[in-house]
């Protein structure tokens, strides 16, 4: 018997996606206003991450992503696709986020971040999470953490607008999940 229940999965619905998108959106435009820069590259951590990052790329504008796919299986990260490669030159200023739908402990985020800083040493990278776990406050190599909502898997958030439980996605299937997570 696993840890979890499946009274444990929240569905989250388009409409309160939406809505957390528009904060983290706000929270982006505000900081680049802030700071003076620009961000000039996506990278939608695949497969939940694309839905965020494209809403963001089109709201900032950003005309460059670059998708990767790293899946945590069997204990340990695996690369499923090689990072692809930029078909023109980025700017000196390279200003990047990596975006995912839920971040828990940030172990995928992290093996994402290590394998891009190899391509673009010099490169500032943030991280726009819809879902962020309680706790999680900074990462290795992240300039800062946007984020929507913050989630408490474990259900002992203290916070009201903690969302307690595992966030299913308004595009992902409750059962399905449900059967993925059922053995841990």
């Amino acid at each position: 018997m696993g840890i979890y229940n499946k009274e444990d999965l929240v569905q989250i619905s388009y409409q309160e996606f939406g809505e957390t998108m528009d904060v983290i959106t706000q929270a982006l435009v505000s900081y680049q206003k802030a700071k003076g820069i620009k961000f000039n590259l996506i990278v939608p951590l695949l497969r939940s991450g694309a839905f965020p990052a494209y809403h963001i790329a089109a709201h900032l504008e950003i005309k460059e992503t670059m998708p990767v796919y790293y899946m945590y299986e069997h204990e340990k990260i695996v690369k499923r696709l090689e990072i692809p490669k930029t078909t023109r030159a980025l700017p000196n200023d390279l200003h990047i986020f990596i975006c995912d739908s839920c971040l828990t402990s940030g172990t995928t985020l992290k093996s994402a971040t290590e394998d891009l800083k190899l391509l673009m040493p010099n490169a500032k990278f943030y991280a726009a999470i819809v879902w962020l776990e309680e706790g999680v406050n900074s990462l290795p190599d992240i300039e800062r953490i946007f984020y929507g909502k913050r989630t408490c898997e474990k259900k002992t958030g203290q916070d009201p607008t903690t969302l307690n439980g595992i966030v299913v996605a308004p595009w992902e299937d409750l059962e399905v999940d449900w059967s993925e997570i059922k053995g841990y």
